[in-house]
């Protein structure tokens, strides 16, 4: 089977805004909309984040990536 595509895409990506949200308490946060590409992991445990009505369950380790547009509400653990 030969690949179909051997062109490589290659994106760049300019870092607009940093920072830190903390969430706990099994609190839901009001939905927001990535404004610029956005990377969020959790520094502590598990991170329970709905992007666009699906949940995704971050551990330690692991980064979620958000382009542009999407809807994203985070959900505190207890």
């Amino acid at each position: 089977m030969k690949p179909h595509n051997h062109n490589v895409i290659h994106r760049n990506y300019k870092l607009e805004e940093a920072g830190i949200r903390k969430c706990g308490d099994m609190h839901t946060y009001n939905p927001l909309i990535v404004r610029s590409p956005l990377f969020l992991a959790p520094l502590d445990g598990t991170v329970h984040i709905i992007v666009e009505g699906e949940v995704v369950i971050l551990k330690i380790g692991e980064i979620l990536f958000l382009n542009l547009g999407t809807t994203y509400q985070m959900k505190g653990t207890s």
